[in-house]
């Protein structure tokens, strides 16, 4: 009987972590699809009449996007990195902030 209870404890673990490697594989593909992208970035900029500019490039085999906001200006530069979890959406609000423009 223990080892019965011992061998449904095993499946039951093995088919949780199945579950759960199978949840991070769809958020992941499910989050760079509502990220969007240079489309959804020209409408959000757009419809705030700020300007900017969309940079890529390739990077050690990588697409490395960038977006420039505001006047250049001798006044500094602020430089926002985002992360996993996170897009460029995260940070929308500072990038069209007029005190930070």
């Amino acid at each position: 009987m223990a080892k019965l209870n011992e061998n449904i404890i095993n499946w039951l673990g093995l088919i949780s972590l199945i579950v759960i490697a199978l949840l991070l594989i769809f958020l992941h593909a499910v989050s760079g699809f509502l990220r969007g992208g240079n489309d959804r970035i020209r409408d959000h900029f757009d419809s705030a009449g700020y300007s900017y500019e969309i940079c890529e490039e390739q990077i050690l085999d990588r697409e490395i996007r960038w977006l420039t906001t505001g006047i250049m200006q001798n006044s500094g530069v602020i430089l926002f990195l985002h992360s996993a979890p996170g897009s460029w959406k995260d940070f929308s609000q500072y990038l069209i902030d007029p005190d930070l423009q």
